[in-house]
């Protein structure tokens, strides 16, 4: 019988701010199955990160269990010293350390993938988008999240992505609650 008891995390510990002078946002690309013990093992250390977590669900014996695993297997999002990147290293769980060029966009990226996830409605994997229209979403459960549709006649379907790994989600909104914006 199998005693091994579910990694319980909060998908954020920290915020989603700007880093300071001594610290920089990371992407972190773990080792497999090991995002959850690596967020574990930042809060013992008071190191920020985040984690975006889904539901999901699954039915051993006619039971059902839900359970949360990671948005973006293989990834974890850090803010950390030079200092604290040597200490995430001895975890054992890291592969490597992936330098963020653009922060702002990384961060606005983290926010909008945040409030997604915080409702805990459903989101769907989808292939990442570079191109497209850019919209908001102007009304309802995820109101302000950014996006990209793909037919602007027709935009129920609101990719949100990372462009940094290359990852993206679909959420799917009333098309009248989604406004094209200009960029």
């Amino acid at each position: 019988m199998a005693t091994n008891k579910p990694v319980e995390i909060e998908q954020l510990f920290g915020g989603l701010t700007p880093s300071g002078a001594d610290d920089n946002w990371f992407v972190v690309h773990t080792k497999p199955r090991q995002e959850k013990k690596l967020a574990q093992y930042s809060r013992q250390c008071a190191i920020n990160y985040f984690l975006p977590l889904q539901d999901s669900t699954k039915v051993y014996n006619h039971r059902k269990i839900i359970f949360t695993k990671p948005l973006f297997p293989g990834y974890i999002f850090l803010r950390c010293s030079a200092a604290q990147k040597n200490i995430l290293f001895r975890s054992g769980a890291v592969v490597r350390f992936i330098k963020v060029p653009d922060e702002d966009e990384l961060l606005s990226d983290l926010i909008n993938i945040y409030q997604s996830t915080e409702k805990h409605l459903p989101l769907e994997k989808h292939a990442y988008l570079s191109e497209g229209y850019h919209v908001r979403i102007k009304r309802g459960p995820f109101l302000d999240v950014e996006g990209i549709v793909v037919d602007s006649e027709n935009p129920e379907k609101v990719i949100i992505g990372i462009h940094l790994i290359q990852q993206a989600v679909c959420i799917t909104v009333n098309p009248e609650d989604v406004e094209l914006l200009k960029k």
